[in-house]
This record gives C-alpha cells, sequence and structure tokens, in this order.
C-alpha cells in the first residue's frame, strides 16, 4: 500500500529543492565550506530510495556519508547503487546489536571528528507500523520516518540547521515536537543507568525522540569521548524486556539545553488535525492514569510504557489469586505457585525457577533476594505504598513473591487491597461487544480460570 512504501518522489522533491536553495542562497554561500559528516544506520534496505533523495539535499556542501549496517544483512544491500550515489561513501558492517546507536558510538568514535563542523545521525526507520502513540503524539505509518528527515535533512530546513549547528550559538537540531522529555518512571532508569558508568544527565533533561538529528561535533565529541563502552555490552536487536543500554545512551548523546537546542518546524497541518485524537489517547493512557501509583520503573517501562490503561483499587481474597504458569501457560493458584512453595520449604524448586528465568531473560530472582525480601516484611510490615498489580481473572502481574509472602502468613483468606488494570486494547473492546458467558469459556478453555 500507498503509505506501506518508501517513496522517492523524486520530481516534486527536485523542484522543492530548487526552490528552497534559490530563498537560502545567502546561506548556502554563507556555510558551502562547512564540513559535515552524515552517519547513516542502514537496517531497512528499501529505505535507501527515500533516504538518498535527502541526501541530495546537501548537494551544495562538503559532505562525507558513511553508513553502518548490520553483517548479517550484508546481501540484501544494493551497495552498487550507493557507491554509484556517492562513490566516497565509507561503509562498516557491525553485529546486529544496539540498535543504530552503538553503530553510531563506534564509527565516530573510530573518526577524527575534528575534521568536520557538523555531523548528521540518521536511521532508516520503519514505515510498517499502524500508530505509535508516544510522548503524547500520535504517528501513522510513515508519520514517524518524515517527521525525523524532514525536521534536519528536508529542503525547507536544511540549510538553517547547518547554519545553525555550525554557530556557536546552537548545540544541536531536529524537529521540535521530538524533542521530549521522559515520563518520571524513564527518567529513573536512565538516570540510574548512567550512574553506574559515572556519566550524568539533568533530572529534567530532554533528548531527541528517534534519535535523528544535526550537532555539532565539538559538542558530539564531548560527549562521546565520556563513554567508554564496548559492543558485547550490548543486547541483541531487539532487546527483550527492558529499557536497553542502546536506550540509555541514546538520551545521553542527544540530550542538551532547551536554549542550545534549535527546532524545526515540521508536518504542521498533519499535526495540528491529530491534536484531537492524541488528547483522546492520552486521557486513556497508563502514562495519565496510572501515574499516581507507585509502580516499579522497569516493570511500568516494560508493561505499560506507551500503552493505554486504567487501574482500579479493589480488595481481593488472596487464595483467589494466582499467576499465568510461563511453563505451562494456564491459571495457577497462589498457593500452588513456586515463590509460596519456597515459603513451605521446597527450596530447590525455587532455585530451578530462578535459573528458567535467567535462562529466558525473564526478571532476575534469587533466594538471597527472596530471603531479603521476607526479612524486610517480617521487620517493617508489607508495603502498601507499592500495590500489588493484577489483571482480569484476579491474575498477578507484578507482586507475586509480596502476594505470596502475605498468604503465607496471613491465611489464604486474608483480604487486601490490590490495583487492577485493565489494558485498553482489541481484548478490551472486543469484551464490551461479545456477551460475557462466551468469554467465560474462552477464559475456562484457555487459562483454565473462570
Amino acid at each position: 500500500m500507498f503509505y506501506k512504501k518508501y517513496h522517492m518522489f523524486a520530481i516534486r522533491r527536485y523542484l522543492k529543492r530548487k526552490l528552497y536553495q534559490r530563498k537560502n542562497k545567502k546561506l548556502v554561500r554563507k556555510n558551502k565550506n562547512k564540513k559535515i559528516l552524515v552517519v547513516l544506520h542502514l537496517f531497512y534496505q528499501n529505505s535507501w530510495i527515500e533516504i538518498k533523495e535527502y541526501l541530495k539535499n546537501l548537494d551544495n556542501y562538503d559532505w562525507q556519508l558513511v553508513i553502518t549496517y548490520p553483517k548479517s544483512l550484508e546481501n540484501k544491500f544494493d551497495f552498487k547503487d550507493i557507491r554509484k550515489f556517492k562513490a566516497d561513501t565509507k561503509m562498516i558492517g557491525y553485529e546486529n546489536k544496539g540498535y543504530d546507536v552503538a553503530p553510531f558510538i563506534f564509527a565516530v568514535k573510530s573518526m577524527d571528528l575534528g575534521k568536520y563542523d557538523v555531523v548528521f545521525k540518521i536511521q532508516s526507520k520503519g514505515i510498517g507500523r499502524k500508530k505509535i502513540f508516544i510522548y503524547k503524539q500520535l504517528f501513522f505509518y510513515r508519520d514517524w520516518f518524515l517527521n525525523l528527515f524532514e525536521g534536519i535533512l528536508g529542503a525547507k530546513n536544511i540549510d538553517r540547521v547547518i547554519d545553525c549547528v555550525s554557530s556557536d550559538e546552537y548545540d544541536m537540531s531536529a524537529a521540535s515536537n521530538l524533542f521530549v522529555s521522559d515520563p518520571v518512571h524513564k527518567k529513573h532508569i536512565v538516570k540510574g543507568n548512567l550512574e553506574k558508568r559515572d556519566l550524568s544527565i539533568d533530572k529534567k533533561y530532554h533528548f531527541v525522540a528517534g534519535t535523528c538529528f544535526a550537532i555539532s561535533s565539538s559538542f558530539l565529541q564531548k560527549n562521546i569521548n565520556s563513554i567508554h563502552v564496548e559492543m558485547k555490552e550490548f543486547k541483541k536487536t531487539p532487546s527483550t524486556r527492558g529499557m536497553s543500554l542502546a536506550h540509555v545512551l541514546e538520551r545521553y548523546i542527544s540530550t542538551c539545553n532547551e536554549e542550545r537546542f534549535y527546532g524545526t518546524n515540521v508536518m504542521s497541518i498533519r499535526r495540528f488535525l491529530k491534536k484531537p485524537l492524541e488528547k483522546i489517547y492520552y486521557n486513556l493512557s497508563t502514562e495519565k492514569n496510572l501515574k499516581q501509583y507507585n509502580i516499579n520503573d522497569q516493570f511500568f517501562f516494560s508493561e505499560f510504557d506507551n500503552r493505554m490503561g486504567i487501574g482500579v483499587e479493589k480488595e481481593v481474597i488472596l487464595g483467589n489469586l494466582g499467576v499465568i504458569s510461563a511453563i505451562t501457560n494456564r491459571f495457577q493458584p497462589i498457593e500452588e505457585t513456586i515463590p509460596y512453595q519456597y515459603l513451605e520449604g521446597n527450596v530447590d524448586l525455587y532455585e530451578k525457577y530462578a535459573e528458567f528465568h535467567k535462562k529466558n531473560n525473564y526478571p532476575l530472582m534469587t533466594t538471597d533476594r527472596f530471603d531479603n525480601l521476607i526479612e524486610s516484611v517480617k521487620i517493617h510490615g508489607y508495603d502498601s505504598s507499592f500495590p500489588i498489580i493484577i489483571h482480569e481473572g484476579n491474575v498477578i502481574m507484578d507482586g507475586q513473591h509480596r502476594a505470596c509472602i502475605e498468604a503465607y502468613n496471613n491465611g489464604l483468606d486474608f483480604k487486601m487491597k490490590v490495583l487492577q488494570v485493565t489494558m485498553i486494547n482489541k481484548r478490551w473492546l472486543l469484551k464490551i461487544i461479545i456477551p460475557k458467558f462466551i468469554l467465560k469459556k474462552y477464559h475456562q478453555k484457555k487459562f483454565g480460570y473462570s
């Protein structure tokens, strides 16, 4: 379909290019001798046909192209066409780790950034997703890609971007709507991870979402030189759970003071038309509806981030709670769960459970951690400010170990408050449409609970 493809739009873009080159001829003349480096991470091979049209907007400048790519996809790229487009392009293959961020870090570390005035960091964003709701904005199909590229390489903005970033006034540039602030749970994760590497970031930091930006080489050099990392530290792409090292370093590299950031205006009409819909999405988002609750940052990120859902506090009998077993994919009552059995003395079973989690990249479980939690509850009591989180069918999402401790100490008939989170998705919509007795039979058949 039209919106699922990358498009050259060669004639239209050629005319637009000529129009703005004429409008900005003073800026072009002023900066024509500036040295520009473009680092493109090419993952989606089909994107090259459109990306090279944006790169043509640099024709009046002295620029160098470096393309990083996953070695595992080497056979899928048309390197001949790339060389035909720009003969001196430097191609660097890396292991498919760390998304576009790790290859960028290692590529620029291997180069003399002092030779350049401006560095463009771009990547081949996918366009197949129907929608993305992120940072209170909705992006449909090509929107995300277009916002990123129009912001810095579009014919309308590129000359001004180069002029600003190569001056002493600004450090970075990108589409203004993509210079964003993280929600609190992400900020905690980012700050904590950076501190482990002796790196710091302002607690109110803003960064460029999507990591396509223009940056002064001196500012980039300062940030990059402070990062000490090896490729083996990055997980294979895609990351399976939580915020990856690449996500953390993405923020560190692309954050700067707001007054030192030059934001460009892109897709203004399309963004204006989406405002009412974005407001509805935000009002239904977990970011808004769950922000008053103390929820583990990593859990929030992996389960609720950029999703829609509502939370309701309710009182439940602990014996009615359970989990969906990762092994059998069936409902398991709380007294049959492995943490509860550990409390009854079955240590070997819990150690096997912990090993299973480790092998499958699930949250870390150890007997020491569980013993510390047991001791903490014994001394200080249950901390009700961090609720046990469940979803429909009394299935525990987060807090299984705490629920087991309370059930073991107070009995399976003990009542306590929990937070029930209902995710607003296709299943939620079907629940409204499909009669309850049909859904009940479906739950009983699939998960073994009513």
